[in-house]
């Protein structure tokens, strides 16, 4: 008799359990409104760490306007992506096929004045008085302007089309940077088409823009030194990196897979010597003074990252990368002894 009471209680829990399950009173169309909700959600917050990242990287790069040499990189300071499939799904469909969005100002790049005029979403629709629908258009238009040149870009939302007067920053070097959404560990890492990836978990774990330029700073040495043509920065994984935004964006598709793996399956060997490692941290702290970042922070990421993952303290984990300890210890010393 005990036997049966449990049973039917069993019983009518699991019927309780399943019809909570089903959701009485949501429709399909509902359920389906709410995920498009949180996935247009999802890809803001991506935008937002795109010009995050994007905004550290160009001020690392940027040259200086006195007794600099002719560049050659000239970007605006504006993160733009051409108009694609997934971006017209995601809330952006009133964008023309063929058309270019702005996704963001780049911070402390972009005049303030900016953010109250230029917004997520607007289009740009002339560069100089000529027609622009592509990224590939605006970057062979700038190719004409020389330091201390400002340029004028015409915008567009809705029926309203204006002018704005933007200057231009010229970069060391052409840099891709883009955010891998994909890989689920802590990773930053550049390849042989000059592109430099970092990823969620990353960009989660580092606390300030002075930590993430020392991450940039550290790739972007490794071009700049010219190291061999595939890097891993602390963590290696087996992604490319995104050539445009509108690319990086495509990550977020309905459907698309993400790469798994265990924070230790992530560790692989370098291709580069200790020797290399060092020389791009000290290109780091080099182009983090450059741009205004706090040099003391460098040494933040090792500190927090020996505390929260222990296993980087062991020197054997990385033959090629020096442990986290040394590390820190060559970064403090670099700091004292003054960077160039």
């Amino acid at each position: 008799m005990v036997f049966r009471k449990r049973k039917s209680f069993i019983l009518g829990l699991a019927i309780v359990v399943a019809g909570c399950m089903t959701y009485p009173g949501v429709t399909s169309e509902e359920r389906k409104a709410f995920r498009g909700e949180l996935q247009g959600k999802r890809l803001e917050h991506y935008y937002d760490q795109a010009v995050r990242v994007v905004s550290v990287g160009y001020r690392l790069l940027k040259i200086n306007p006195k007794g600099e040499a002719s560049p050659n990189h000239p970007e605006l300071p504006l993160l733009y992506s051409n108009a694609n499939k997934t971006l017209r799904e995601t809330g952006y469909d009133f964008l023309p096929k063929k058309s270019v969005m702005v996704v963001g100002l780049l911070s402390k790049l972009a005049p303030p004045q900016l953010s109250l005029k230029i917004k997520r979403g607007d289009q740009i629709v002339m560069v100089e008085e000529k027609p622009v629908h592509s990224e590939g258009e605006i970057n062979e238009a700038l190719k004409s302007f020389r330091q201390g040149e400002a340029v004028n870009v015409r915008f567009k939302r809705g029926l309203d089309e204006w002018e704005e007067t933007l200057p231009i920053i010229f970069l060391e070097q052409e840099v891709k940077f883009a955010v891998d959404g994909k890989t689920g560990y802590l990773n930053a890492w550049t390849n042989a088409l000059n592109s430099i990836s970092v990823t969620t978990p990353m960009l989660r774990f580092v606390k300030t823009d002075d930590e993430l330029a020392f991450i940039l700073g550290h790739e972007i040495g490794h071009i700049t030194e010219g190291h061999w043509l595939t890097t891993r920065v602390i963590y290696a994984g087996g992604a490319t990196a995104g050539a445009t935004v509108g690319q990086m964006i495509d990550q977020f598709a309905p459907g698309a897979g993400g790469v798994a793996g265990a924070l230790a399956q992530a560790i692989l060997t370098s291709p580069f010597s200790k020797e290399m490692e060092y020389d791009a941290d000290r290109a780091a702290l080099k182009y983090m003074k450059r741009g205004g970042f706090d040099l003391s922070q460098a040494t933040h990421v090792f500190k927090r990252m020996a505390v929260e993952i222990p296993k980087t303290q062991k020197f054997s984990i990385v033959a090629s990368h020096p442990a986290t300890p040394e590390r820190m210890h060559e970064l403090e010393a670099m700091i004292e002894k003054g960077v160039p």
